[in-house]
């Protein structure tokens, strides 16, 4: 058994069939074995709302079935103590190794908390972002 740990934009892309990743992400998830279990971060659901709560009415209603759809089909993973551990290392870590202002650091927030959430799990973090730290960190685990 796997656990996966999709990022927003992935769901994004599974919600929309002109995306270029759409039948990519719709074939692996189709092939994956009935024990693996995909999921999602309670902060996906964050930015859902933050997206409602800024679209016009039509796409406000669209968004809103999208939520509770994704609510049903994926499994929601919390954010725990051990995963705000994780965060301070990884943040440290990257701040470190870059040398990105903590400004810009501070734009990936939540990108931690994701990574540092598969760490916890165990996941596979599937996402579209490119944060080579996080990714060696999630493999050491």
């Amino acid at each position: 058994m796997s656990i996966y740990l999709l990022d927003t934009n992935i769901i994004s892309y599974l919600e929309d069939p002109n995306s270029s990743f759409y039948n990519i992400l719709i074939d692996k998830i189709g092939s994956l074995d009935d024990s693996d279990i995909v999921s999602i971060s309670v902060l996906s659901l964050y930015e859902y709302e933050y997206s409602i709560t800024h679209a016009d009415e039509i796409l406000r209603e669209e968004l809103q079935k999208t939520k509770n759809t994704i609510k049903e089909i994926f499994q929601v993973l919390p954010l725990t103590i051990e995963g705000a551990e994780i965060f301070g290392e990884l943040k440290n870590a990257y701040l470190n190794k870059t040398g990105i202002s903590k400004k810009a650091v501070n734009r990936h927030n939540v990108d931690f908390m994701l990574a540092s959430t598969a760490i916890i799990e165990n996941a596979v973090m599937v996402s579209n972002d490119n944060i080579p730290l996080c990714q060696e960190r999630c493999r050491l685990r």
